[in-house]
């Protein structure tokens, strides 16, 4: 926050504090609201971001110790623990799959390539011995009249490995296609792997060009394989497609990656298949090596009065990435930012049954595991649910509200709401109302709240997996930023004050919904 705007927004803050206690005595919630702080919260950020917790990557030690210290919390409180027969209180055990990459490898001569960092595979194989295969190189791997890579190469029985794309001019016109500034259908990797295959192919291993579509390729596979969507084969399959990065190519073929773009360069240039063949001679041997590990949601519950057997569900994801390329990924604002303003309003909540304030309906506060991996935690949860999913009332869930994005930098007090009125109109007009309420000067924007958003952010968080059920939703977001699954995520660039007032906001809209007499309304089917 620069110099020059303090005086301002203190003194809308001050506005912002009579809004609220005027909203408060209204409603019932001066005392507790105001328990929730800027000091409390950066208790929680500064353990859960903290190093020791090793980036909390699901079925680590980090996420163990991570959960440890969210269940104490919730003890800490008086919540109670929902969870039948667990063998950990308060936590839903359930188990993630890793594929061990030291057992999948491509043998070359004296090196290994190996899964995640040298290449990927989408379709389950496994090879028990080494086979000896003959890997060739097939440029663009375009069989067109003006254009051929396939000119006097025989790749019958052969691993064909070619990049990904199709050829280029020196101003970036695809020169194969009738509209050059569109890339055409032989540059598809779908025509591609066909092709090979028609002329006999035993594989085909694409090559991206962009190390950022290979890294990306590999998070996909991590986490397929998380969600156990290969199948395990117990008999052995012979390996079709793969993908390789640039330097995983350039190994098996003896040559340097600045060789093998520079045929490529050579093509886009002379638009002429190139007369180098590359051949390789080169062992593969590939094991589908699997191992579970365990990990948990971390619920706790507080039981209403009247409407006891209604339950809202406040939730987070409490896992982040882990170490990337040796970096511990703290994931501060991923979303250690919304576990803490969980864990807050739980407290406050929990203060106030104690008091003798109790909500009508049951609250179960959610933190998820495994949402980094493909919203695994709120998917198993879900489909093993607690308490029965029709007497959900709503999900609130929150990932990400501790920093401020590019577009908000001279006003920082702003939410990104998502999916609030997919289900319920009455949910987003309710939320809507609270904030003008209690916060006026807080700016809900829905720009990543279209149907055609091609973020798909209403797809990419925990909430989702209640809206597929029929669940009214509000997901809480602050945008994307600089250092989004970087190692520099750390607790020191949270804004504590965004966060203390996005906590109180959300909690406010939680209490309407916890007292108030009839649950929201469900007006559109998923």
């Amino acid at each position: 926050m620069k110099i020059q705007h303090c005086k301002p927004i203190i003194s809308l803050l001050i506005v912002f504090s009579t809004f609220q206690v005027l909203y408060a005595q209204n409603t019932g919630t001066p005392n507790y609201v105001e328990s929730i702080t800027q000091e409390n919260l950066l208790k929680h950020l500064s353990i859960l971001a903290s190093d020791s917790l090793e980036g909390r990557e699901a079925g680590k030690k980090g996420q163990e110790m991570a959960a440890d210290y969210l269940v104490n919390q919730f003890k800490s409180y008086g919540l109670v623990n929902p969870v039948p027969n667990s063998k950990e209180a308060y936590q839903q055990l359930f188990s993630i799959i890793e594929l061990e990459k030291t057992q999948n490898y491509i043998q070359i001569k004296s090196k290994k390539l190996y899964l995640f960092d040298d290449f990927v595979v989408f379709t389950p194989f496994v090879t028990n011995k080494i086979e000896q295969n003959e890997f060739v190189w097939a440029g663009y791997g375009i069989d067109h009249p003006k254009y051929s890579d396939y000119a006097n190469l025989d790749v019958k029985d052969k691993i064909v490995i070619i990049a990904t794309g199709e050829p280029q001019d020196e101003k970036g016109l695809y020169w194969l296609s009738k509209d050059s500034t569109k890339a055409s259908v032989y540059g598809k990797n779908t025509y591609k792997q066909q092709t090979a295959f028609n002329k006999g192919a035993k594989a085909v291993f694409m090559m991206p060009t962009d190390s950022k579509e290979f890294k990306a390729l590999s998070m996909r596979l991590l986490m397929l394989l998380a969600q156990d969507t290969l199948e395990m084969q117990k008999e052995e399959a012979k390996l079709k497609i793969c993908y390789l990065s640039v330097e995983a190519a350039s190994t098996i073929f003896d040559i340097s990656s600045k060789q093998l773009l520079a045929n490529l360069q050579k093509i886009n240039l002379t638009r002429q298949n190139s007369p180098e063949k590359y051949i390789q001679k080169a062992g593969l041997k590939i094991k589908d090596v699997r191992v579970k590990l365990p990990t948990a949601n971390v619920l706790g519950f507080l039981e209403g009065t009247d409407k006891k057997e209604e339950v809202l569900v406040i939730s987070a994801h409490y896992d982040h990435v882990g170490i990337v390329e040796g970096k511990i990924h703290n994931g501060a604002d991923d979303d250690a930012s919304g576990t803490s303003a969980v864990l807050e309003m739980a407290r406050a909540f929990a203060k106030a049954a104690q008091e003798g304030v109790k909500p009508k309906r049951s609250i179960l506060f959610a933190l998820f595991s495994a949402e980094e991996k493909g919203l695994l935690g709120s998917k198993y949860y879900t489909e093993n649910p607690v308490f029965s999913l029709k007497n959900t009332v709503t999900n609130l869930n929150i990932d990400m509200i501790g920093r401020v994005d590019d577009d908000h930098k001279r006003k920082p007090y702003y939410l990104y709401i998502i999916g609030s009125d997919r289900l319920s109109k009455e949910l987003h007009k309710l939320n809507l109302q609270i904030a003008k309420k209690t916060y006026p000067y807080f700016k809900f924007d829905f720009l990543y709240d279209r149907e055609d958003d091609e973020n798909r952010y209403f797809y990419r968080s925990d909430h989702y997996n209640f809206a597929k059920n029929n669940v009214p939703v509000v997901f809480y977001f602050d945008g994307g930023h600089e250092d989004y699954h970087k190692p520099t995520d750390d607790f020191n660039k949270i804004d504590l004050s965004r966060l203390e007032h996005t906590t109180k906001l959300i909690f406010h809209v939680a209490w309407e919904l916890a007292f108030r007499e009839n649950r929201v309304s469900i007006d559109k089917n998923k």
